[in-house]
């Protein structure tokens, strides 16, 4: 889950099945950052718009999933 309330001031929420043990935020200017995983959860908050968020799952498949916020 996305949740903004401005431009810089975004929240993303969520959950991942078993063996996945982080995922990479790319926030809308390009830029990335990788957040930890743990008890198949994430949470972060930010203070720039975020686009996608991508994670490998325990069978190396690739994922990337639309996490944008409009600010």
């Amino acid at each position: 889950m996305t949740q903004s309330q401005s431009a810089s001031d975004v929240e993303l929420y969520g959950l991942l099945p078993d063996g996945v043990d982080a995922v990479t935020v790319t926030f809308a200017d390009g830029s990335s950052t990788t957040l930890p995983v743990a008890a198949n959860a994430y949470a972060a908050r930010f203070a720039k718009p975020t686009a996608s968020i991508a994670f490998a799952d325990a069978n190396g498949v690739d994922h990337k999933l639309v996490a944008g916020s409009e600010g």
